[in-house]
Formats: structure tokens, sequence, C-alpha cells
């Protein structure tokens, strides 16, 4: 009898050990498995990118802390199951003692509520990223809907539902949480599941069954698109991940019958030192190894929100930066020390430890419209008409152009023959918005949202030129949305027509192509016109055309988008070819940014700015130059300056591109993650010297150095190879950046900042 009373006490819920090393042997077992996936997982997956088994284990080495993350969960739970159970036992003894019962009762029933209210509480605390960014995603949809079939008044009350909700979020989900507690203990009361007792084969069958589930949650974390929309897909994940290792932990242990003492502190101390080692090896050579650590930071799954949460602990004045783990925090004792700070000069501080401090202050030039005093039209004897032409989500090297195997662009490949081909061309963004908002006002930063900076269209408008928008998809529904509110107003300023205003469904391109052949048909040969194409394939979703049929997977239809618009286009042509347009237009086709196939992890793009998201096409037939082949890295950000010097006005001083025309030193280019990323854990910059290309990343820290011209696929990070030339390009990237924190455009304060962290 008193072997089964000491058997009960040490089963809590169908079998699950109670003792704090018998929780603690849970998230051992549940770690290791989960450890061991992701390890096995992005050894084969990152093969590519490591070289050699000192590599591999070193990467392998740094997944290993997420066991002991696992093992201290284990821990928190055996210490707050055993905390309980004291609670509990105090509280009978309490209410069976003495008189006042009543009383006794209504102060039991506080502490239960102030217990209860804290764990609700700390919950909140962390799951409110999430909450608020799921709760983002559903509203906008959930207001679409509502506008489309609810009466007006239901709409009006919806919005200010949804006002208040998004103003008091933690009061929504604390008490969303005490309902599905309430539900949950209801539940237990009607239906005691604790009362069946499984065999051990069929607990071992469960902890198999739960770890399963386990992969497959990790997959999706892995591979969805991986990176973007943290918070409201991939930490959700995560805890989901979490929570299924512990729970597999714990049907293994109680079918393997590890609940019995002595057993249990065995595996516990082997298994706990063993997690220790691995953990602690792991932080001392964190900072020695700077090119695993930026894979890691780029690719892990799981193990960086470990280091990601020793960092927290580890900020000591609260600024979001640790100086730990290469955190970038250089002054953890000042909170105006980060790399987030805008760099003050002269003051003997690298405020934003890049770059040394700043000690020689160039004014910015002032932002003026500009006057004629060169030749209208470049030397055409004219005014000179400007057609540029975009293709979204086009790469460079899909073109048989830029050396593509595929016939996916004959015509553009003619016409790149007969005009002036850039090698090397970047967009500013890896999406949409901020690539054209960028190359619309030739900045970079949040210099493109500065409402003194004209774009070129602007400056066309205002010196006789006609200017007109032909846009694949409807207007109202291309970038709309909040995400798009900072963009799209720049990107329209200045177009007195755009196509595409009233009529439903997008447009492919067969069909822009005759309507914007239409609207030339309409055009006086004596007034110069600029116009803008935005074709909208081979955006996602990707269509497979028969006629350009070259399988059926998201590569092969992308390609088929490609050589669809090749051939529109080759009508666009034929038909400017036949006209008095050809001998007096400029003609521009480039894209705002390519298109990732997983090379580095990623999907589609707005992501990191790898070469498979940057690196556009670029060809223009200056009707007064010869052919020419260009191998200098240049951007879109030197469009506004080209086309403007070729209708022959003078681009305002403040802009940060170059004629591509005019005979230029060689300079840097530089690209970034946009301003309006889904919810990312990074911020990268990529910057171009010539063959070379450097990436920083905010958030992990971290630098990835390329040798472009023996790498394009970038698979090997140079950073600890060639440290002389990784510091060289530091010193040019930490010079430029530091400029970029200092040029405040709203409120006195670096935008950046207040993006990452709402």
């Amino acid at each position: 009898m008193k072997t089964s009373a000491t058997t009960s006490r040490q089963i809590v819920f169908s079998g699950i050990p109670s003792k704090v090393s018998s929780y603690a042997l849970i998230g051992l077992s549940g770690g290791l498995v989960l450890t061991s996936l992701e390890v096995i997982d992005r050894w084969f997956a990152l093969a590519p990118f490591l070289s050699g088994m000192t590599e591999r284990l070193l990467f392998a080495l740094f997944l290993t802390p997420t066991w002991l993350t696992t093992t201290l969960v284990g821990i928190l739970i055996g210490v707050g199951v055993g905390a309980m159970g004291h609670l509990v036992r105090w509280e009978r003894r309490f209410l069976d003692s003495g008189r006042w019962s009543t009383g006794k009762r209504i102060l039991t029933g506080t502490v239960r509520l102030l217990l209860l209210g804290g764990i609700t509480a700390a919950v909140v605390v962390i799951l409110r990223p999430s909450f608020l960014a799921i709760g983002r995603r559903l509203a906008a949809p959930a207001r679409r809907w509502m506008r489309q079939w609810a009466p007006p008044e239901t709409v009006d009350w919806a919005q200010a539902a949804f006002r208040w909700v998004q103003g008091h979020p933690a009061v929504i989900l604390a008490a969303a949480l005490l309902v599905i507690g309430l539900g949950i203990w209801w539940a237990g009361r009607r239906f005691p599941v604790w009362r069946v007792r499984p065999s051990p084969r069929q607990y071992s069958l469960l902890a198999l069954v739960i770890w399963g589930l386990m992969g497959s949650v990790y997959a999706l974390d892995s591979r969805y698109y991986f990176g973007l929309y943290d918070r409201s897909i991939h930490l959700p994940l995560f805890f989901i991940q979490l929570g299924l290792a512990v729970t597999g932990g714990a049907c293994f242990c109680s079918g393997w019958h590890l609940s019995h003492s002595t057993r249990t502190r065995r595996l516990v101390a082997v298994g706990l030192s063993l997690a220790v080692g691995l953990t602690v090896s792991c932080f001392l050579v964190f900072d020695d190894h700077p090119s695993i650590k930026a894979l890691f930071w780029s690719r892990s799954v799981i193990a960086r929100r470990t280091i990601a949460l020793a960092q927290w602990l580890g900020d000591l004045d609260g600024d979001g930066f640790a100086s730990i783990l290469g955190g970038g925090d250089c002054d953890d004792g000042n909170p105006d020390v980060n790399p987030l700070a805008p760099e003050i000069p002269d003051n003997g501080i690298d405020d934003n430890c890049l770059g040394g401090d700043w000690t020689a202050v160039t004014p910015d030039s002032p932002i003026a419209m500009s006057s004629l005093h060169r030749p209208a039209g470049d030397g055409l004897g004219r005014p000179g008409n400007i057609l540029l032409i975009t293709i979204d989500a086009l790469r460079a090297d899909h073109l048989g152009c830029y050396g593509y195997r595929r016939p996916t662009s004959p015509h553009l490949d003619a016409f790149a023959r007969e005009g002036q081909l850039f090698l090397h061309a970047y967009s500013q963004g890896t999406n949409t918005g901020h690539s054209f908002a960028s190359m619309f006002r030739s900045a970079y930063g949040e210099a493109i949202f500065d409402e003194r900076r004209p774009s070129f269209v602007e400056i066309l408008a205002g010196h006789g030129y006609t200017t007109a928008f032909f846009s694949a998809r409807r207007i109202s529904r291309w970038l709309r949305g909040a995400t798009w509110a900072r963009y799209k107003p720049i990107l329209l300023k200045g177009f007195q027509f755009q196509a595409h205003t009233a009529q439903r469904g997008q447009w492919s391109a067969a069909v822009l192509t005759e309507r914007l052949i239409a609207y030339l048909e309409t055009v006086p040969p004596d007034e110069p016109f600029f116009i803008w194409a935005h074709y909208l394939e081979p955006h996602y979703p990707y269509r497979r055309h028969p006629s350009y049929d070259f399988g059926d997977r998201p590569l092969d239809r992308y390609d088929s988008e490609i050589a669809y618009t090749d051939r529109a286009l080759g009508e666009l042509f034929r038909y400017l070819k036949g006209t008095d347009f050809w001998p007096h237009t400029l003609i521009i086709i480039t894209s705002d940014h390519g298109e990732a196939f997983y090379e580095h992890g990623l999907r589609e793009h707005s992501s990191r700015p790898y070469q498979e998201e940057i690196r556009v096409p670029l060809i223009i037939r200056h009707p007064a130059r010869p052919p020419l082949r260009f191998d200098s890295p240049v951007g879109l950000i030197d469009l506004a300056p080209t086309i403007l010097r070729f209708a022959g006005i003078d681009p305002p001083a403040a802009y940060a591109g170059a004629d591509l025309f005019a005979a230029r030193p060689r300079r840097l280019i530089f690209s970034e993650t946009p301003r309006n990323l889904p919810e990312p854990h990074f911020y990268t910059w990529a910057m171009i010297d010539g063959r070379w290309k450097l990436l920083y990343d905010l958030i992990g820290h971290t630098f990835e150095l390329y040798d472009l011209a023996s790498d394009p696929g970038e698979r090997r990070n140079l950073v600890e190879i060639r440290p002389a030339k990784a510091q060289e390009l530091k010193a040019k990237f930490g010079r430029w950046f530091d400029r970029q924190s200092m040029v405040p455009i709203h409120s006195g304060d670096w935008q950046l900042k207040r993006i990452l962290r709402k």
C-alpha cells in the first residue's frame, strides 16, 4: 500500500513524472530530438555554404544551445508543478485548521486569482508580439470582407472595434487566455482524460507521433516564407515546436519508466552536463568565427532564438543590443550607444559602433528644381521622348543577354545588341515600393521619403513633358494597403495620365502592349513624352504558358512568364521601329528586383539583398549612342539623373545617382532590405565595390564578404579568409552608414529604429 501511494505521488497527469529532475529529463529528451532535427536538416541544406568537416561541426555546435533551452523549460515546468502541489497542500491544511472558514476561502480564492493573473500577464508579455502581428494580418482581409458584404453601420461599428482592439491588445489577449483556460478546465472536469493509463508501448508510439508532428511544424517553419512574417508565423511555430518537443519528451519518459529517481538523476546529470558544456563551448567560440556566425543568423531556424534570448538577458543598458555574443553594442553601459543610434559628429564616440566617430561633416546639398541649360534631347536637336519599361521580379541572370541557357528572351537579347547593356545593375531595395521610390527620387534609405526631394517624373512634368503610367494591375489594387502607404504616393506623383484605373482584372503583357500602342497612336509628334509601362509578369504566382513550356516547377513557370513577356515586348519593338518615335526616344528596360528560389533559403523577394534579389537587367537604347556593354556596377538610383540629362535638365544636386553616360570613377552601390519588410528578424544592407560585395546584418551584427567575379552565387563568405579586404570595405560601409544615421527625415529621429521595433 505504501509503494502504491509513493508511485501515485510520482505520477501527475497520466504518468508524467512530477519531480524536478524528472521534468529536466523530459526537457533533455525533447530538446535532444529538436536539436538533432535542426542539426541534420541544416547539415544538408547548408552543404554548399560549409566547406570541410570543421565548419560543419562548428555550425552544428552553434545549434546546440537549443538543447539547454528545452531542459530549462522542463525544469521550470517541474518547479511550477511542484510549487502548485505545495500550494494545494498548504491550502488544504489552512482550510482544515481552526475557524473562519468563509474568510479563509475568500483569502485562498484571492491568492488563486492573483497567481492566475500573474501567470496570464507573463504569457501575455511573451505572446503579445505574435498576437499583434496575427491581428494585423487578420484585420486587413476582415475589413475588406466587411466593406464588400456588410451594411455601412456594421462597418462603422467594426472599424471602431478594430481601433479599440489595436489600442488595447494586452487586455484582449489576457481575456482570450482566460477564456481558453476556463474552457480547458471545464473540459478537464467533464472529460477526465488523465484517468487513461496507456501502456509503455502506447506511450512510446505517442512520443514518436508527437515528435513527427514537431518535424512537420519545423519543415513549415524552415521553408514557408523563411525570414519573413516572423512574429505572425514563425514565432508561433517556434512555441509550437518547443511545446511538442517537451510533450514528446514526457511521453517518452513515461513509456520507458524513467520516473525512477536513481536512474533519472544519473541521466539528468549526464545530459545536463553535455548540454551545458556544448552551450558554453558555443558561447566561447561564437565571436571567433564571423563567417559561421553570419550563416547562423541568416539560416538557423530554432537556435538563433536561444542566442537572441541570451543577448536580451545580457543587454545591461536596455537599448535592445547586447555586447555579448556579437550583439553589436560597443558600450553596454550607455543606452545612447548602439547600432541604431544616430552618429553624433566630433563627440569622440562611435555612437553606432560602426565606422568610428564622424569627424568631417559635409553639409547636405540643397534640393531645388533645375533649369534647362543643356541642348534639348542630349544632342538630338529636339526634346527626346522617354519610354521606361519595367518588368516586375525579373532577375538579370534569366535573360539570354546575361548568359542564361534557356531561350527566354530572344527579343530582349536582340534589343540589347542594338543598345547599351549594363552587366552589373542593382536595385536599391528588394521589393517594388522601396526599389521604385529609390529610383524615382534617386535616394538611399530614408531620403526616399523626403517630400522636399522631387521625383524625376515631377521634374519632367514641370518642364513640359507629357507623363503617363501604364500598370498591368489596376492602379487602385496595385501596392494597396497600409504596407505600401508610404511608397505608392511617391511613385504616382507627377503623372498626368494613369491607365488602367477603372477596368477590373489584371492586364497580361499582350494586353498592356496593345493599350500602350493605342496610346502612342494618339501622342502628338511635337510634344515630348515620358511613359512608364510596368509589366507584372513574371511576378508570383507564376503561370505556365503553353507556347513556352519549360516544365512545371516554380522556376520553370517563372521562365515561361519571362518568355511570354518577351514576346509582347517584341511586338512593341516592331511597332516603335515603324514610327517616328524610334530615332528620338530613349528606351530603358529594367526591373524593380529579382526573385529568389531558395538559393539562400529564401523564396520570392522582399528579403536579404543577395544577388538573386537585387541584380536586375538594365538595357538602354540611347538613340544618339552606339551599342556598348558596361561592366562597372550601377544602380537603379542612376536612372533619374540619366533621364533628366537626356531631357536636357540638370538633376537636383541632392540626387545620389549619376548619369550613366557621363564619365565617372568607380562608385559604391548600396542596396537594402525594404523599410516595409513584413516582420523581419533581420535588416541587411549590401554594398557593391567593383567585384566585391559586403553584406551587413544589423540585427545579428554580422558581415558577409563575397568576390562576385569568382563566386557569383555568394556561397563562400570570405570575411575570415580576406580580413584586410573585409576591414577595408567595413570602413567604407561604416562611413556611409554614419551618414545615413545623421540625416533624419521625420521628427528628428532615425525612423529605422521605429520600423524595427514597432
